[in-house]
């Protein structure tokens, strides 16, 4: 009994331990133009340059706006009538994971290595997805990437 106790506990301590170490990362917005908005619940607020974005956050661009946003050493450029969202923003002590949803529109996303840790970045649409680590590349809502390689 005191055996199966001690497991259960140490097992707890590792799961917990792994867990603690998990961060959750954010998005900044670092540039803007035109109407780009988020979603509030049921209503759309303007975002502005300096505005944090988290995981679950719903994104909107209008008509000849654009968005860029950095998240780590990472920047996705959200253009003209593009609606996203940001699905995943993690990292632990080995990886750092970024996933982006586009409904509609386009992303283009320049994805920088981490010096110490795994980058797992992807964007999915209805259609296709792309997931990439150090790379340069853009991605449409009906699943046609284009993309240009680190050198």
């Amino acid at each position: 009994m005191r055996t199966r106790t001690l497991l259960l506990c140490t097992a707890l301590c590792i799961l917990t331990t792994g867990f603690s170490l998990a961060q959750t990362l954010t998005a900044h917005v670092i540039a803007l133009s035109g109407k780009v908005e988020t979603q509030n619940g049921t209503e759309w607020v303007a975002l502005k340059v300096g505005d944090v974005v988290q995981k679950g956050t719903v994104i909107s661009t209008g008509f000849k706006s654009e968005a860029v946003l950095k998240i780590q050493n990472s920047n996705v450029k959200l253009g003209p009538l593009t609606r996203m969202t940001v699905e995943q923003l993690a990292s632990n002590a080995n990886k750092e994971q970024s996933q982006i949803f586009i409904d509609c529109g386009k992303v283009s996303a320049t994805v920088q290595h981490a010096q110490d840790k795994r980058t797992d970045f992807k964007v999915r649409s209805p259609v296709a997805t792309a997931s990439v680590r150090g790379t340069e590349f853009t991605m449409f809502a009906d699943g046609t990437i284009r993309t240009r390689s680190e050198e």
